[in-house]
């Protein structure tokens, strides 16, 4: 299948800013939905990208957004969650489970069979944290739609890279203390 245009949800992150670059000197027509573009002013200036200010957990901007799409990438993940209860929190639900199921029910809407998202390493509805519970929980739902769509599930590790936040983070403490005790 010869993509022209991708819906790039969660792509104003660090693995999303990556892809849009490659997927964009394809000569791939990819639109990000974001909830503040003025955030984003690396990837406005890519060549082929289309950053919309869209509330993706809202099912009929999510079903307009798909229109004229050939395929949608699923990369939304956040780390931490300030409601902590089980199996996990409001957070963890809306990004990891909730928006998953929206994105399949808007591609039914749509027509659009080609799904790629991204789950995590070790996610399961049985995990030992709310973060890998709610992922698996989302995987779930998008693994009962493969009959229908074509999908791809990937569940990387820790993604690091220019830029990311993960070891820059590390950086900035060894520059600013002597000592780095790491547990």
């Amino acid at each position: 299948m010869e993509l022209e245009n991708v819906l790039l949800i969660g792509g104003s992150g660090f693995v999303g800013g990556w892809i849009a670059s490659c997927l964009s000197e394809r000569g791939v027509r990819v639109t990000i939905p974001t909830r503040h573009r003025d955030n984003t002013k690396k990837l406005i200036m890519l060549p082929m990208v289309s950053m919309i200010e869209a509330n993706v957990h809202d099912s009929l901007t999510l079903a307009a957004l798909m229109q004229g799409q050939d395929a949608v990438i699923n990369l939304v993940g956040i780390l931490h969650d300030s409601d902590s209860r089980l199996p996990y929190g409001k957070g963890f639900a809306a990004a990891h489970s909730e928006l998953p199921g929206k994105i399949i029910a808007a591609m039914r809407q749509s027509g659009v069979r080609r799904l790629a998202h991204m789950s995590a390493l070790q996610a399961s509805i049985k995990g030992p944290s709310e973060y890998l519970r709610s992922k698996g929980e989302g995987e779930a739902l998008v693994r009962a739609a493969m009959p229908d769509l074509d999908i791809t599930i990937f569940r990387p590790s820790v993604i690091f890279g220019p830029d990311d936040a993960f070891l820059n983070m590390f950086a900035k403490l060894i520059r600013l203390f002597p000592i780095l005790p790491l547990g």
